[in-house]
């Protein structure tokens, strides 16, 4: 029989690998959604509403996420979700405005329960000297469908003036099934050897010996797995940890929506200035892997000295990138072409830096709250990542929402003030965390309830 360590890191692989197959999916069809819609003729509907629509979704359905994971369990929660992602790139195969909008808004309720689900499962298969490791290991897994799909994209529309609507099937095909095969994934996971009840399924397993039907049980123990998360927003942690969860949002929105633009915009790179925004798609990939398998194979010296100063070397990063690009990139590249220079003449090879300095900062900042959140909400996993997701996430759909309308230097502006504060808020949860006990046992902060 394999030991328990064993069957912790097989789910953990397990679990990365399915979000591989099923983000190489979703990511790329998001990437490309703009141009394989505005290739349909006379196709009415848009991509920036279809991704409004996902994110507005997302953003309050982790209220009720908890109570979904809760009452059914991570496992089943991760592999009906991923469904609803299947669907949603299935609708490019034959668009309706009325399909693609529905499976948008479908989508957005699987995000929020398979990042909740995510959560809770890899706190699961994790102790709390392997919670940095594990979240170093599946976010490298993760982060490498930015990878894949822009490779195969790539190749596959190489020499194509306009996408054609065989391509389109081609690669919509090629992308439904790496979604369902990751999906079916989900089935192979292994019950968590450390899974224990927590308060709240101890609490289900007693509503469910009084004289309550099953289904007035399950209905109250949703009720209280959205109240536990309610409750858990204004506690002293938490709030601090929204700063961070913040900037995650809204630095995510910018380097998947905003910085290809303006690179693909600043004409003076030449006519391969719109290849350069898929280059650099990729190397914001890289530097996310980069960051994954870095804190995973050296686990054991960023346990020693803590995760604050991966969030400083991310906050570092991130600053760095966003001083070069102010000088690198002309300040109206993204609403339109802009063939003159910026304070300095744009360089290739700068751009390119930019986007991997912007992806190993993500990594730095993500795979550190993944961690604390594993680490100091081990009891309450759920509601602790269903909020962490319903704050990213409403910070990108505001992003995605005033990025049309705003200048390169005034994005900047709001990520280097968004990176502070967020940088402040996740330093002192982990000082607070530090002074509860030695290591990474730490005691959640109910007191703050009181």
């Amino acid at each position: 029989m394999p030991s328990v360590s064993t069957v912790m890191t097989f789910n953990v692989f397990l679990l990365g690998f399915c979000f591989l197959l099923v983000f190489t999916s979703f990511t790329t069809a998001s990437g490309i959604e703009a141009l394989v819609l505005a290739s349909i003729p006379n196709f009415p509907g848009k991509a920036y509403y279809s991704q409004a629509i996902i994110y507005a979704v997302f953003s309050f359905a982790n209220w009720l996420s908890p109570a979904v994971v809760n009452v059914i369990g991570p496992r089943i929660s991760m592999f009906a979700a991923a469904l609803t992602y299947c669907l949603f790139v299935a609708s490019f195969l034959k668009p309706s405005e009325v399909f693609l909008y529905t499976a948008s808004a479908v989508l957005g309720i699987g995000a929020a329960v398979i990042w909740t689900a995510q959560g809770n499962f890899l706190t699961l298969n994790s102790t709390t000297e392997t919670m940095g490791r594990n979240s170093g290991i599946f976010w490298a897994l993760f982060q490498s469908s930015m990878l894949f799909g822009n490779i195969f994209v790539y190749f596959q529309f190489s020499g194509e003036t306009t996408i054609t609507e065989s391509s389109r099937f081609t690669v919509f095909l090629v992308l439904t099934i790496s979604a369902c095969v990751g999906a079916f994934l989900f089935c192979g996971l292994r019950r968590p050897p450390t899974e224990s009840l927590t308060p709240l399924a101890h609490n289900y397993q007693v509503e469910s010996e009084c004289p309550d039907t099953p289904a007035v049980s399950a209905m109250k123990n949703a009720a209280r797995s959205t109240r536990a998360a309610f409750n858990l927003l204004f506690t002293k942690n938490l709030m601090l940890l929204c700063l961070p969860f913040a900037y995650t949002g809204f630095v995510v929105a910018f380097y998947s929506a905003v910085y290809g633009t303006c690179v693909g915009n600043t004409t003076i790179f030449g006519a391969d200035s719109e290849k350069l925004a898929t280059v650099c798609g990729l190397l914001t990939g890289v530097g996310e892997i980069t960051a994954g398998l870095s804190f995973s194979i050296f686990d054991k010296k960023t346990t020693r000295f803590g995760r604050d100063p991966i969030v400083v070397i991310g906050f570092l990063c991130h600053m760095t990138a966003f001083y070069i690009i102010f000088l690198n990139i002309p300040d109206l590249t993204p609403t339109a072409d802009v063939s003159t220079q910026s304070y300095i003449n744009p360089n290739v090879y700068l751009a390119v830096f930019c986007s991997f300095l912007l992806g190993f900062g993500d990594g730095c900042y993500q795979t550190q709250l993944i961690s604390i959140l594993g680490s100091i909400y081990r009891d309450d996993s759920v509601s602790a990542f269903a909020l962490f997701r319903f704050i990213q996430s409403l910070a990108a759909m505001a992003a995605f929402f005033y990025s049309q309308n705003l200048v390169l230097k005034w994005h900047l502006v709001i990520l280097c003030v968004t990176n502070v504060l967020g940088f402040v808020g996740y330093c002192c949860v982990e000082m607070t965390s530090k002074q509860h006990t030695a290591g990474y046992q730490v005691v959640p902060d109910h007191d703050d309830e009181d």
